[in-house]
């Protein structure tokens, strides 16, 4: 390393893990950078031919290491680990006695997938989320398979398609707090954390008349949903009712869907809060997820909105950012809905949002044919660049870095 900046004098002796004395030249602060932190750090200038070495607080506060709280601190609830994951009380689906019923008949599959489909209909039976159903029902929906790639071995997902269905059902209209409200919550909260509830609404057990509702053609036969199948357009409605029904009082937890965010001043209060979510959440035999569970951390991210969650508010989840920066430049009047689509995300922390994206909203107008030109482009541009800089990242890390300068 060429040091330009002038060395303090030192006292400082170190020795190597042989046991020999390293001679010490002096002090120096410099700048350090990893990605979009910077920290002053104090360095000791030594002899050796080894590598640059950063302790522990300077690598935590760049963000090259972690320390992890996750499931050892729920290690100390045990009784988190014994519910089953069916949620108090049976729910029903009001529908709309107007609406004709419609009946879809089995869509037809791949045939590499029709062991695994078969299988994971075997599961998911026995498991206790749906059932053989051999009477007439007045409503059959297609059903829907998705396929994870993400591992070596690809896994299925099964899924309703009530897209007719849910023309029948009436919505609950139960609020669902937006990311901007739960962090107004918790305004002092510095210590934070997100318990995830494994498999959401299949923690709701269906009434017999409205599971009939939700009868589904597959292959080998019909199913019905024994659970709150995904897809229902009232289920995150219900099941949002459940949720602050279940932390009704405890001040500093609040739930969007299947998230549970516990936010404490400090470490003490989070851990009060805490104490108080866990005899709820077992009361109610909620079933957690605990490889997503996150514990104590200084940021939490909301999945569903793609924010990260701190001490300062609210600031875009980076993946995200860079998802948009690296999008290619638009062809088509669907590669620029894409866009818009993302940045409306981000909408939060443009200003003059509406003016900045009209020549790209202009072009997906109906009866206008698709074309690119010079306005597009800036438009483009300059959303792109607001998006890694102020005034949209605003909240992020870098605001204390001069606090923690010297470690």
């Amino acid at each position: 390393m060429n040091i330009t900046t002038p060395l303090t004098p030192t006292n400082k002796r170190y020795s190597s893990y042989s046991g020999h004395c390293l001679k010490v030249e002096g002090c120096v602060t410099l700048p350090t950078t990893y990605k979009d932190k910077t920290l002053d750090v104090e360095y000791t200038v030594v002899h050796t031919d080894k590598d640059i070495l950063l302790s522990g607080k300077v690598s935590k506060h760049l963000g090259l290491i972690e320390r992890v709280h996750t499931i050892a601190e729920i290690d100390k609830y045990p009784e988190l680990k014994e519910t089953t994951g069916t949620l108090p009380g049976i729910y029903s689906l009001k529908i709309d006695p107007s609406v004709k019923p419609v009946v879809h008949g089995p869509r037809r599959q791949p045939k590499a997938l029709a062991a695994q489909i078969e299988d994971k209909l075997t599961e998911m039976e026995q498991a206790g989320q749906i059932a053989k159903v051999t009477t007439p029902t007045d409503w059959v929906s297609s059903m829907v398979v998705v396929v994870k790639r993400k591992k070596k071995t690809p896994s299925l997902r099964i899924c309703l398609d009530p897209k007719d269905l849910n023309v029948d059902i009436k919505r609950e209209h139960y609020p669902i707090p937006t990311v901007e409200e739960v962090v107004a919550s918790f305004p002092q909260a510095t210590v934070m954390s997100v318990l995830d509830a494994r498999n959401g609404f299949l923690q709701i057990k269906l009434d017999y008349e409205p599971s009939l509702l939700t009868t589904f053609n597959t292959p080998i036969g019909r199913y019905r949903w024994l659970r709150l199948p995904f897809g229902i357009t009232s289920a995150p409605e219900i099941f949002q009712r459940i949720m602050d029904n279940m932390l009704e009082g405890i001040t500093g937890a609040k739930a969007i869907m299947d998230d549970i965010f516990i936010g404490g001043e400090n470490e003490a209060d989070h851990d009060a809060i805490l104490k108080k979510v866990v005899p709820r959440a077992t009361e109610y035999n909620l079933r957690l997820n605990f490889d997503k569970c996150r514990v104590k951390k200084s940021e939490v991210k909301y999945k569903y909105a793609g924010h990260i969650m701190n001490k300062n508010g609210l600031k875009p989840d980076p993946d995200k950012v860079k998802a948009l920066r690296d999008m290619p430049i638009p062809k088509s009047k669907e590669d620029v809905r894409r866009f818009l689509g993302m940045i409306q995300y981000l909408a939060k922390f443009i200003p003059g949002l509406s003016d900045i994206d009209a020549p790209l909203r202009d072009v997906v107008k109906k009866n206008t044919d698709f074309y690119w030109e010079k306005p597009q482009q800036v438009s483009l541009d300059k959303l792109t660049d607001l998006c890694s800089s102020a005034p949209v990242l605003a909240n992020l890390f870098l605001s204390n870095v001069t606090a923690a300068a010297t470690l």
